[in-house]
């Protein structure tokens, strides 16, 4: 009897060993499994980031056609699932020299599946007139994966038209002083006020007698109202006129002659004499004949840009005269 006891007894011991062991190695089966199921997982997969460009000028057939001298707006919209990464603006020339560089890069710490941006480029170097460029715009998600849009740009040379001996009047004469120089029209102070009492005006420059001697002034300049002002005490463009128009100038003398001015033809050669009167001022005095002026109109007069020659003066008091030849660059293109 003790015997058999024994052996039963011994026998659900080993019983219960084995039942262990048995549900340790199922737990270890288990284990290596659920693991090896993780390990064999695939990476989660996400869609292709997605770009929307539109320019103004408009874009017809991937291709924007713009003057030289004009502004590009390019707005650029992007969607991507895995998060955007970097956003590449690079825009290349037919030799391919690479005339602009835009990079935008994530913050590693920002998570964003949208982005945008703006970027203005404007075709005001001369090496850029009359040619093609070719904007390449990429943008590259966290996955690696990329969209890439291609737009080109075609930089026509715009025409010229000339205005011969145009006379103006100094405040105190009884010519018209004031002129808009894309319609060719001049005008005596109060025309010019009628002209400029709404949020835009046609009123481009002024000439006038002051402390620089004979001058041609921007309608925002403050010397030319002071002028005017002395003349006659109604004559206040400060007061009286609601759009003053920002055209600057500077005396390109030094480097474009009289005879240049004759040889310039087309919107190349003008962009190329007058391309540095974006950075002008808003008067230029002590005037002389041969004289060559450069000047850009304000934005909300295309920001055109132009030349004038210094013909004939007849004026050291207020109560006199100029006559000048200009050239500028027309819209019809």
């Amino acid at each position: 009897m003790r015997r058999l006891f024994s052996f039963v007894e011994n026998g659900t011991m080993l019983f219960n060993k084995l039942r262990r062991k048995t549900f340790g190695l199922t737990l270890s089966l288990l284990t290596v499994v659920t693991f090896s199921c993780s390990d064999s997982e695939e990476p989660q997969e996400f869609a292709a980031p997605i770009l929307s460009v539109n320019t103004v000028p408009q874009t017809i057939n991937d291709t924007v056609r713009i003057s030289a001298g004009s502004s590009l707006n390019i707005a650029i919209g992007l969607q991507a699932a895995a998060g955007f990464q970097n956003l590449e603006v690079t825009g290349i020339d037919l030799s391919d020299n690479i005339v602009f560089n835009d990079e935008t890069i994530s913050d590693p710490n920002d998570f964003e599946n949208s982005f945008s941006k703006e970027i203005d480029f404007d075709f005001d170097d001369p090496q850029l007139l009359s040619s093609i460029v070719n904007f390449e715009i990429t943008v590259v998600d966290r996955a690696g994966q990329s969209d890439v849009e291609n737009l080109i740009v075609v930089v026509s040379s715009p025409s010229v038209a000339l205005r011969s001996m145009v006379l103006l009047g100094a405040q105190i004469n009884s010519n018209p002083s004031f002129y808009d120089a894309i319609g060719d029209r001049k005008f005596l102070f109060d025309e010019a006020r009628s002209e400029s009492v709404t949020d835009s005006s046609i009123v481009d420059f002024a000439y006038y007698f002051g402390e620089g001697m004979n001058s041609l002034s921007a309608i925002d300049d403050e010397e030319l109202n002071d002028v005017f002002v002395a003349a006659n005490s109604s004559f206040s463009i400060e007061n009286g006129f609601t759009t003053r128009n920002a055209t600057r100038f500077v005396n390109v003398s030094d480097n474009v002659s009289s005879d240049d001015f004759n040889d310039i033809v087309n919107g190349a050669q003008l962009l190329g004499a007058a391309s540095l009167a974006g950075e002008g001022t808003s008067r230029v005095t002590n005037l002389e004949v041969g004289n060559v002026i450069a000047f850009q109109l304000a934005d909300s007069r295309a920001g055109l840009f132009g030349l004038v020659r210094i013909v004939e003066i007849n004026d050291t008091d207020g109560e006199g005269t100029i006559t000048v030849d200009i050239k500028i660059q027309t819209l019809n293109n």
